[in-house]
């Protein structure tokens, strides 16, 4: 996948991700945005080498709450 294409699936993709992270976590937008974006999930997920971003919204909502209750994120195999 090229550049252009990582960065348009992210455009598509993160809207996807907060609204999953809001009904997860019973936040609102702006609260799930900067628990995501400052999240070291979100430095994984935007690596397009980790393939993290081919998770679907629920998990990587599911992932950031385990960050967030631990401390550490156990990615799935």
């Amino acid at each position: 996948m090229n550049e252009i294409q990582f960065k348009s699936l992210m455009q598509l993709n993160n809207p996807l991700i907060i609204n999953a992270i809001i009904n997860s976590h019973n936040v609102n937008a702006q609260t799930a945005i900067e628990m995501f974006y400052n999240s070291s999930l979100f430095e994984k997920y935007i690596d397009e080498t980790t393939k993290i971003w081919h998770y679907s919204p629920v998990l990587i909502a599911d992932l950031l709450k385990q960050e967030i209750e631990t401390g550490e994120v156990e990615y799935p195999s």
